[in-house]
C-alpha cells in the first residue's frame, strides 16, 4: 500500500529500482524525498542526504526525521537540504517482494550485513545520483544500517562519497562483542519466532503492534507509515494480511555473519577524513548489559577523534522512530555548526 498524500505532505517522493550482485544478483530501492515547494538557498551551505534505517526498519518511517529536517531549514540562512534518499535494504519492504526467490536461500540463515552494504555501495556508485546530490553528500545511519553504509564505503581510506557520517545507535562494537550478541540473537529468534504472521484486516494488525515492544513506543506519525506502508495481502489466505517484510528475514538480520562487528576498526582508520557523529539514547534497553560497557569503554576510547557525541534523553536504541523531531534537530545541529565552520 502506498503512503497516503496526507502522510506524505508537504513531501513528494521518487523511488528508483536498480539491482547490485554479492552473493546473488539483488534488487532494491532508493527513494528520493524533497519537498513541493521550492526552497532557496539563501547563500546557505548545501547538503544532501542518505539514510540508512536499522533492522525492521522500512525506509519510509525515515519519513517523519525528513520532514523535520526540511521544517528546520526553511528559512535558515545557514543550512539548505538539497534533496534527502533513504535506501531500502534488499529483504524488506518492497523490495522483499522483489528479491523473494533468492531470499529463500536466506530463511533460517544469517542474512549478512554486507549485503545492504552492496546496495548502499551500489547506489553510491550510480547514475541515480545526480552532481547536485553528490555535493556535501552527508550519511545518517541506524543501528546495523550503520554498520552497512561503513561496509558500502570501504576499504577506502580517501576520496570518500560522504562529506559527514552521523550515527545514530549504531553500536560502537567490534568482535569482543560476538558472545554477548549471540545471547541476543537467540533472544530475537525465539522472541520471532511468536510473533503472529497473518491478520484479518490492516486494523487488526496495527492493534497487535501498537501493543508490543518495540513498536508500542513508536511516535505517532511513524506507527501511521506504518499502517500506510508495512502491509500487504496475504496471498496464501485469502482476505489476510501479512507484512512486507518476512519475519523470517527480520530474523536473518539479526543474525548476522559478523559484517557490522568488522566496521569498528575500518571507522577508526578514516575518522581523521570523514567526521563521524554518534547520536545515542539514555535508555538501555536493547543490548546485553556487557554490551553497553563495551560500547561505553570505545566511545571513550575514541573520543578525540569524534566530531561529536550527542544523547538525547528519554528514548533508547530505537531512538529514530520514537523521538522522530529530536534526532532531526541533532541532526541540523550537526550540520549548522559545520556550516558556520565553512563560513
Amino acid at each position: 500500500m502506498p503512503l497516503s498524500d496526507d502522510t506524505l505532505h508537504p513531501l513528494v517522493a521518487e523511488t528508483f529500482h536498480f539491482s547490485f550482485t554479492q552473493d546473488h544478483q539483488f534488487h532494491t530501492t532508493a527513494t528520493r524525498y524533497v519537498p513541493k515547494a521550492h526552497r532557496e538557498e539563501n547563500g546557505a551551505v548545501k547538503y544532501n542526504i542518505i539514510f540508512s534505517n536499522g533492522i525492521s526498519l522500512g525506509q519510509e518511517t525515515a519519513i517523519p526525521i525528513i520532514k523535520e529536517l526540511y521544517r528546520l531549514t526553511t528559512d535558515s540562512k545557514e543550512v539548505h537540504i538539497h534533496s534527502a534518499w533513504v535506501v531500502e535494504r534488499p529483504n524488506h519492504g518492497d523490495a522483499a517482494e522483489l528479491n523473494k526467490d533468492v531470499l529463500k536461500h536466506y530463511v533460517g540463515n544469517s542474512f549478512p550485513g554486507r549485503i545492504p552494504g552492496a546496495a548502499i555501495r551500489a547506489f553510491l556508485g550510480s547514475h541515480i545520483l545526480q552532481p547536485n546530490d553528490r555535493e556535501n553528500l552527508v550519511g545518517v545511519a541506524h543501528s546495523g544500517g550503520g554498520g552497512s553504509l561503513i561496509n558500502a564505503l570501504g576499504p577506502s581510506k580517501r576520496h570518500l562519497p560522504l562529506c559527514k557520517l552521523i550515527l545514530v545507535e549504531s553500536p560502537h562494537i567490534e568482535h569482543a562483542a560476538w558472545g554477548p550478541l549471540l545471547q541476543l540473537y537467540d533472544f530475537v529468534k525465539r522472541s520471532n519466532s511468536r510473533r503472529p504472521t497473518r491478520w484479518a484486516s490492516k486494523e487488526d494488525a496495527m492493534k497487535w503492534f501498537k501493543t508490543h515492544i518495540p513498536w508500542k513506543n513508536f511516535h505517532p506519525d511513524v506507527l501511521q507509515i506504518i499502517s500506510e506502508t508495512y502491509f500487504r495481502p496475504d496471498l496464501e489466505h485469502t482476505g489476510m494480511v501479512t507484512t512486507k517484510t518476512p519475519v523470517e528475514q527480520e530474523t536473518a538480520c539479526f543474525l548476522d555473519d559478523g559484517t557490522n562487528l568488522n566496521e569498528l576498526p575500518y571507522l577508526r582508520s578514516i575518522m581523521d577524513v570523514l567526521p563521524t557523529h554518534l547520536v545515542l539514547g539514555d535508555a538501555m534497553d536493547i543490548w546485553p548489559k556487557p554490551i553497553y560497557k563495551m560500547i561505553a569503554e570505545n566511545i571513550k576510547e575514541d573520543r578525540s577523534k569524534l566530531a561529536s557525541v550527542r544523547t538525547i534523553v528519554g528514548a533508547g536504541h530505537y531512538l529514530p522512530v520514537e523521538k522522530p523531531k529530536e534526532v532531526a534537530h541533532a541532526i541540523f545541529g550537526i550540520l549548522r555548526n559545520q556550516a558556520n565552520s565553512r563560513l
